[in-house]
């Protein structure tokens, strides 16, 4: 089997990033892939999954095998810092306690601040982000021809899309936003990928909503922003299991934007 993570020894098994949709929809699929994969979740996965009627986290946990939890804040903070893309986004194994999968428990109130931390801290600015490119109508590094394009063709839409794989597309957003290692960025550092599903949720948008005003549900937003989680690793792992596997170009599924962003990764579907 190909080792789809460049960043990754190659005596370990390959990284799987798990959407929250693909555990909703597959008993037992996980399992079988855990023999092959390091199956892994962001922190959006534990927010989705709190933050969820009891009986769909029960379901979704159960027998849930063996995993890793990826911070992505805290990565995004080391490459920053140091100024180097990370090596590697390997981390310790996981099993979900048993007792979080009955539909009796419940957050305790140190917890529930987690959440809310999380919340406040990542969801927040994401949507503030979203919001600001829906007011004013532009994303960071893009010229008024290609925001206009948002409002083409589906396949001149695609083809501004397809930009995103280019990294000169990636720094001039970073340098417009004066993010400090903009001259430096590759596909090697996950901020790249990071700004790749942020720039592409925003083309996603001024498409969806094409007229200053128009009304957007926020809680839709919301929901974005835990799935580009996924899609940010999935991209940086170059492997994403997901069960939103939609073609139609309205539905902008998790499947479809993996394959605009990385034609050759590893696409899992139920």
């Amino acid at each position: 089997m190909r080792n789809p993570n460049p960043f990754m020894p190659p005596f370990l098994k390959p990284i799987l990033i798990i959407d929250k949709s693909f555990a909703n929809r597959k008993s037992g699929l996980l399992s079988k892939l855990a023999n092959d994969y390091t199956l892994s979740v962001p922190s959006a996965f534990y927010y989705e999954i709190f933050t969820t009627a009891p009986k769909n986290r029960v379901r979704e946990l159960n027998e849930f095998p063996q995993f890793q939890r990826i911070h992505i804040s805290s990565i995004l903070r080391e490459e920053k810092l140091s100024g180097n893309p990370v090596q590697s986004i390997m981390g310790g194994k996981m099993r979900f306690n048993p007792v979080v999968a009955h539909e009796s428990w419940r957050l305790s109130s140190d917890e529930s601040m987690v959440i809310e931390n999380y919340k406040e801290a990542i969801v927040k600015p994401t949507l503030d982000f979203w919001k600001d490119v829906l007011k004013c109508r532009r994303i960071p590094g893009f010229s008024k021809d290609e925001i206009d394009a948002t409002r083409a063709s589906d396949d001149d839409f695609v083809s501004l899309c397809k930009k995103l794989r280019e990294e000169k597309c990636i720094q001039a957003f970073a340098e417009e936003i004066g993010w400090v290692h903009a001259s430096n960025l590759n596909s090697k550092w996950l901020y790249y990928r990071h700004f790749q599903t942020l720039i592409f949720q925003g083309l996603v948008l001024l498409r969806r909503y094409r007229n200053p005003g128009d009304y957007f549900g926020e809680e839709r937003l919301e929901h974005d922003v835990h799935d580009l989680e996924y899609l940010t690793l999935g991209l940086h792992a170059q492997a994403l299991a997901t069960a939103e596997v939609s073609l139609k170009l309205a539905r902008a599924s998790m499947a479809w934007r993996f394959r605009i962003l990385e034609p050759l990764g590893n696409l899992i579907k139920p």
